[in-house]
């Protein structure tokens, strides 16, 4: 993993892709930036042929994690063991630096009712998301949280994140999705990621780039 030093460095955050993986390395071409972070869903759940290699992803990334393509593919091909889907999905998620803040970067983090109405149609389980997300929290103690899942591209800074009686503040990061395919459908508006730069090792600054 990269090191950041004391001079200002840029930081590009990408997710959803969803096999358009060319489109992803020419972004990365583009923005040049110092930390490459991918929050997930690189793959495509029902093309199980495209599988990619962890070597790729970090030849690509810095920072990594899958997401439910990812996971869904491997218990398809046995590459992951057979637990219930949700024991293998809500431990992908990894925590990390970033100058002075701590980062959780998961995949799922923000709500999604219709995945959770999905699995439990389909396996009759109820995913737990908030227990999940108490824990992981209480735990980690993030001043950062990356996430991506939704599509929807997210700038939240300073959201306070109630758990029982103690309070902790972060922001929340979401890129949105780097799909160009699903941005000329209804449902999502735009094609998008995210550009940071941190200056002295301090907290970094973001902002959403739309892909034309």
């Amino acid at each position: 993993m990269k090191k950041l030093s004391n001079k200002t460095q840029k930081i590009l955050i990408i997710s959803d892709s969803h096999n358009l993986n060319k489109l992803v390395e020419k972004i990365i071409k583009k923005e040049k930036a110092d930390i490459n972070i991918c929050v997930g869903d690189l793959e495509q759940f029902n093309d199980p042929d495209t599988i990619l290699s962890d070597s790729y992803r970090d030849k690509l990334f810095d920072y990594w994690v899958y997401g439910n393509h990812e996971v869904t593919i491997r218990m398809i091909r046995n590459v992951l063991d057979g637990k219930w889907w949700w024991e293998n999905m809500k431990n992908s998620y990894k925590t990390f630096m970033l100058g002075e803040s701590k980062v959780l970067l998961t995949h799922f983090f923000e709500d999604d009712s219709r995945i959770m109405k999905t699995v439990a149609k389909q396996t009759g389980k109820v995913i737990d998301i908030t227990s999940w997300k108490n824990k992981v929290i209480a735990e980690v103690k993030p001043n950062i949280v990356i996430c991506g899942h939704t599509h929807v591209p997210t700038l939240e800074l300073g959201v306070e994140y109630k758990i029982k009686n103690k309070t902790y503040k972060f922001d929340v990061l979401n890129p949105g999705t780097a799909n160009v395919e699903k941005n000329r459908s209804k449902t999502f508006t735009n094609a998008t990621y995210i550009v940071g730069t941190i200056n002295d090792g301090k907290k970094p600054n973001w902002k959403i780039v739309k892909i034309v």
